[in-house]
């Protein structure tokens, strides 16, 4: 379960959602603008993803080894082939609606700035600044996930900081990238042994992270 200040920020941020446009409504066709996004394909989007977030594809952790298969000293070959294993721990899961959708839309939004001549560099910066803070601030082993609120405030910052011009998608791209490679990938190792159950990429935090933030970057534009 999130803690209580995670839920009021979600909570406030959806309100914000759902009021907000009544009373801005050029603004916010101006923040959906700037996702490269309108509003039918934006609500097709969240949808997508709250509703994906049921759907899980699942695998299990495999360790690689390459072993001889033949050996042909006289042309001195030696074929290998991979020998795999599955690993010990956890099997992982990957959320569809807490996954793949929201890296679809960063890879999205890469490829519009990219039409439209920007450079990626200040982006990217931005970017990875979000995710050594979401790495920094998680902890699995002690069963603590990456805050959505703080996700929320660095991707923001770092996006009007880096890429001011850009700060909407940017914001979303650095808020979404941040707690799946910052929190979830980059400790997965450390997930896959700890836990006896399934380890999720994408699970219930990293949505909520994910979400306040996107949020957040719409109000940026």
């Amino acid at each position: 379960m999130l803690p209580s200040c995670n839920r009021l920020a979600i909570f406030a941020a959806l309100a914000l959602a759902v009021v907000m446009p009544l009373a801005f409504e050029d603004h916010a066709a101006r923040a959906l603008a700037a996702l490269h996004l309108n509003g039918p394909a934006a609500l097709l989007l969240l949808v997508i993803a709250i509703l994906g977030r049921a759907v899980r594809v699942q695998a299990r952790p495999f360790t690689g080894a390459l072993r001889p298969t033949a050996a042909f000293p006289s042309l001195g070959l030696v074929p290998f082939a991979p020998d795999w294993r599955h690993a010990a721990g956890a099997p992982i899961a990957v959320s569809v609606g807490g996954c793949l959708v929201p890296c679809a839309l960063v890879a999205w939004e890469a490829l519009a700035l990219q039409q439209h001549g920007v450079s990626l560099v200040l982006p990217a910066a931005a970017v990875l600044t979000t995710v050594a803070v979401c790495f920094a601030v998680t902890r699995p082993s002690d069963g603590i996930g990456v805050p959505a609120d703080i996700t929320a405030f660095v991707a923001a910052c770092t996006a009007l900081g880096l890429a001011p011009d850009h700060a909407v998608p940017v914001a979303c791209a650095a808020g979404t990238l941040g707690p799946l490679l910052g929190a979830e990938l980059l400790h997965l190792g450390d997930s896959v042994q700890r836990e006896h159950g399934v380890v999720a990429i994408g699970g219930a935090a990293t949505f909520d992270a994910i979400l306040l933030s996107c949020l957040v970057a719409v109000w940026l534009g």
